[in-house]
């Protein structure tokens, strides 16, 4: 699934915004945004894991790296609606 360009772009300038350094991965989270795909432009936003790990119960986020996250998040709802 194409990751939307505009919803990319805003997750980007959002998380410089907040000082954070830009990594661009490739996902296999097409599922996680599947029903609504067809609604509306989607974007992902991943915070840091130890290691690395994902979908186990050994994934662990500091505190930090949540809150790093949804300050990107807070600054790119922002974004979205200014555009509005």
């Amino acid at each position: 699934m194409p990751v939307s360009g505009q919803s990319q772009k805003i997750l980007i300038d959002a998380s410089e915004k907040s000082e954070n350094e830009v990594m661009k991965l490739p996902s296999g989270g097409g599922h996680d945004s599947m029903n609504i795909k067809s609604k509306t432009e989607v974007g992902m936003l991943f915070a840091r894991s130890r290691n690395g790990i994902s979908h186990s119960p050994n994934k662990w986020t500091s505190w930090d790296d949540c809150k790093k996250a949804t300050r990107i998040l807070a600054n790119a709802v922002v974004d979205l609606s200014c555009e509005s």
